[in-house]
């Protein structure tokens, strides 16, 4: 459940440090892209279309129903990133190609190093702390600690 009190990033960290802290202090990769998901989906309507179809091809991914797309979405946006790095992007724009590439993630635990990743590129683009609470509690569930 989360608490009322979840009003700013600070109070949004310590929310997310004390429900890793229950499962350990990090849980698998498939978190990170869950959590990524929803934030892709409240910022949907400013996403290109290649952003949007990446980011259905994700929770496609997680539901089973992938397709081949799914690792071409990977490469398109791992190059989207260093391109972003390489040319100076716009901020906006390199943000959402970040959180986008963090929904076709497949490697990386959920811990706090993770949730500091997305919160950042997250809060940069608008997204409330509570809906971000909300995305964590979703993705993290009723999981047995």
């Amino acid at each position: 459940m989360i608490p009322a009190d979840v009003k700013d990033f600070a109070m949004l960290a310590e929310y997310c440090e004390s429900r890793l802290a229950a499962h350990g202090g990090q849980l698998e990769p498939k978190v990170t892209s869950l959590i990524s998901i929803g934030c892709c989906q409240a910022i949907h309507n400013s996403l290109d279309g290649v952003q949007g179809a990446a980011v259905a091809e994700a929770a496609r991914f997680w539901t089973g129903a992938a397709s081949a797309d799914f690792e071409m979405f990977s490469k398109t946006f791992e190059r989207r990133v260093q391109n972003d790095i390489d040319q100076g992007a716009s901020p906006e724009h390199a943000y959402k190609n970040r959180l986008v590439w963090a929904c076709l993630n497949k490697w990386t635990d959920f811990d706090i190093v993770a949730f500091e990743y997305i919160a950042f590129f997250a809060k940069a683009l608008g997204i409330d702390p509570v809906a971000i609470a909300q995305l964590i509690e979703n993705a993290i569930g009723e999981r047995p600690v």
